[in-house]
């Protein structure tokens, strides 16, 4: 997922996004519901269907969600954008970083 959305495609199309979402604030409002939201609920099926599973303790799949996106990308896009090249130990810091994610939700 972070190499997906750090690549140079997935940046390009997030700079037309964003340059699309300041001329016209409802595209931005539909890309956020239609893309955004879309991929968040189908995490949250994952993360419901894991808690139903007895392989998680997830209460709110949607804010868990939101949450393993942020903590997997972080501003990884953000810094794609402006150019900063990945760190070299990148996968380290994403897996400490869902290590406390999953022994937060006792993901096994």
């Amino acid at each position: 997922m972070y190499e997906y959305f750090t690549s140079p495609r997935a940046v390009a199309f997030m700079r037309v996004v964003i340059a699309e979402s300041l001329r016209d604030p409802e595209f931005a409002r539909d890309f956020h519901r239609d893309v955004h939201l879309a991929f968040v609920h189908e995490i949250a099926a994952a993360f419901r269907k894991w808690s139903l599973g007895g392989r998680a303790a997830i209460d709110d799949p949607e804010a868990a969600a939101e949450l393993f996106l942020a903590t997997v990308l972080c501003d990884a896009q953000l810094k794609a954008m402006v150019g900063i090249p990945p760190e070299s130990d990148e996968r380290a810091g994403i897996d400490w970083r869902l290590a406390c994610f999953m022994r937060h939700f006792a993901i096994t």
